[in-house]
């Protein structure tokens, strides 16, 4: 029997209507699942063998030719194998649409970060935009590394907001691309310059899908108009 798990590298999360959310961590790509391929991927999740979950499918939906249900569920399991999110399984080893991240929000009102602040600022987005397109993989493993070594101790929301604030004014002045993603990990590399940590978050909201990177220190958004957001991860 063919059992199926989702790749380290994959985090995903169930939306109350049944859809799925998946992120690749290597590429930094976004998939959604609607309820129907959802169900599919959570039963596979849960660690049930292929045949088991058609069966499984076709018992909610008698009106479907099982040969349909089956057909569309190995058509699924082939593109989630072909972009890696996905793997196969032995028995005895068991123990989609992409999406842009959100545009970024703009500083608080009455931040006005320091212009030797914004000169470094400006730098460590030109460090995130290089990162994040030689490989998200990269940029997800290196701030990961710096977390275990290099920075001793957690921003604060001050000082997180100090960065966010910086990054965004220096934004205004950098010719290449600075969304969401570009300005999270630079505020986030900003903040290892001086040993502190600042976690690095993405996730999503819903109707309609909507996919966004930010920064948070002790847990909360620097930004707080990321309350409608809800993590998938947090590096």
């Amino acid at each position: 029997m063919v059992s199926l798990r989702a790749a380290e590298h994959v985090q995903h999360r169930s939306e109350d209507h049944g859809a799925v959310l998946i992120l690749d961590t290597n590429s930094g790509l976004w998939i959604t699942l609607n309820p129907t391929a959802g169900a599919f991927w959570r039963n596979w999740q849960s660690g049930a063998g292929f045949e088991d979950v058609v069966v499984a499918i076709a018992a909610q939906y008698p009106e479907v030719p099982v040969k349909s249900i089956r057909t569309d569920a190995e058509q699924l399991v082939h593109a989630l194998i072909s972009r890696g999110l996905i793997e196969m399984i032995p028995q005895d080893a068991r123990a989609g649409t992409a999406t842009d991240m959100a545009e970024p929000k703009t500083a608080a009102a009455g931040s006005h970060p320091r212009w030797y602040r914004v000169g470094g600022a400006l730098v460590a987005l030109v460090v995130a935009d290089l990162l994040v397109r030689c490989s998200f993989r990269l940029s997800f493993a290196l701030v990961r590394a710096s977390r275990r070594g290099w920075c001793r101790e957690a921003a604060t929301l001050p000082q997180g907001a100090t960065n966010v604030a910086a990054v965004s004014r220096a934004a205004r002045y950098y010719p290449g691309r600075a969304a969401c993603l570009e300005q999270s990990l630079a505020a986030v590399l900003l903040s290892a310059v001086r040993r502190r940590r600042l976690d690095w978050c993405l996730g999503s909201a819903s109707a309609p899908y909507r996919f966004h990177a930010w920064v948070e220190a002790g847990g909360q958004p620097v930004d707080r108009s990321q309350f409608s957001y809800d993590r998938i991860t947090v590096v």
